[in-house]
C-alpha cells in the first residue's frame, strides 16, 4: 500500500494521522484479512483497496457529520473505556481531532463513525 497516497487523500479532508495511528490501521487491516478467512467480513481484502475503500470511505464521514451536537460516548457499544473517558473529557469537534487523541485507536474511531452515521442519518429521515 502506498501510504503517501493514503495520507494525501486524507489531507484533502484535513485529516492527518500519526505514525502510531497508521501502524494501528495496518494492524487493523491484518486482523480484518485474518478474520475474513473465517467469517467472510468483506469481499475487499487487497491492502490498497481496504485503505482506499474501507478506511478512507469511513473517514469521509468527517465532512458530512455535525460534531457540534452533543455526542453521548457512553452510548457507543464496545467503545474502549479509555476512549470513552478521553472523548467525554476532550469533546472533539471532528473525526480528525478525535483521531489525534492519545488512547483513542482506529477501532474506536470506526465504532464512533458507525454510531454517528446511524444517529445523524436517522435524524435526517
Amino acid at each position: 500500500m502506498n501510504l503517501n497516497l493514503f495520507k494525501e487523500e486524507l489531507q484533502k479532508l484535513n485529516i492527518e494521522l500519526t505514525d502510531l495511528q497508521l501502524e494501528q490501521l495496518h494492524k487493523y487491516y491484518e486482523l480484518l484479512v485474518e478474520y475474513n478467512k473465517v467469517m467472510n467480513l468483506t469481499g475487499i481484502t487487497e491492502e490498497k483497496e481496504v485503505y482506499l475503500k474501507h478506511f478512507y470511505d469511513s473517514l469521509t464521514l468527517a465532512k458530512v457529520i455535525d460534531f457540534s451536537k452533543d455526542i453521548n460516548y457512553d452510548k457507543i457499544h464496545n467503545l474502549a473505556s479509555e476512549a470513552k473517558q478521553k472523548l467525554n473529557q476532550i469533546r472533539p469537534t471532528s473525526i480528525g481531532q478525535a483521531l489525534r487523541i492519545s488512547g483513542v485507536n482506529p477501532a474506536d474511531i470506526s465504532l464512533l463513525m458507525v454510531y454517528i452515521k446511524k444517529e445523524y442519518f436517522y435524524e435526517q429521515r
